[in-house]
């Protein structure tokens, strides 16, 4: 998925919306290319509760691949980079240790990550098929779920990979 305000490829982390809100860089092990899920931080209305997985299953170690590990990695950079320039200029960073954090460092609210996600699905060529509706970002009525919604980006990132476009010459 790609989506920077996430600290990455949460989707082919195999990360819940409410679970990449709340991963700190302490739980993300980026030698060993792994994840611990916690905790998670989701809304009710538009209040931010923080909590534990609901099921003793939800807490997990979760396997990262190369690509997504790159990508954290170049997160974790970007994000320091953006505090020492921030810090520099005599602005406020808020140390908060989360991966998916707003520009002055405090934590992003839950809502705010769907956001893109909805902008790439309502982006991607081939998500619906041709002659039906494409809901709007912001219209929750309409979506597929987001375990369907994932797989089918994940079907349409091998289709990708396995189909590698010719390089310019």
């Amino acid at each position: 998925m790609g989506c920077s305000r996430c600290g990455g490829s949460s989707a082919c982390a195999g990360c819940a919306r409410c679970e990449a809100c709340g991963l700190r860089w302490s739980e993300v092990d980026l030698d060993w290319g792994v994840l611990y899920i916690v905790r998670k931080r989701t809304t009710a209305g538009y209040r931010v509760v923080e909590g534990p997985p609901k099921t003793t299953a939800g807490a997990r170690a979760v396997a990262l691949d190369k690509h997504t590990v790159q990508v954290r990695r170049e997160r974790r950079h970007h994000q320091a980079a953006h505090r020492a320039r921030r810090l520099a200029v005599g602005k406020m960073w808020r140390d908060s240790g989360y991966v998916s954090v707003r520009a002055d460092g405090s934590p992003i609210h839950p809502g705010y990550a769907s956001c893109p996600f909805r902008l790439l699905i309502t982006m991607t060529p081939g998500w619906y098929p041709r002659g039906t509706h494409r809901p709007h970002p912001t219209d929750h009525k309409g979506w597929p779920s987001r375990k369907q919604q994932a797989t089918r980006l994940m079907m349409l990132r091998a289709r990708r990979d396995s189909n590698p476009q010719p390089s310019d010459p």
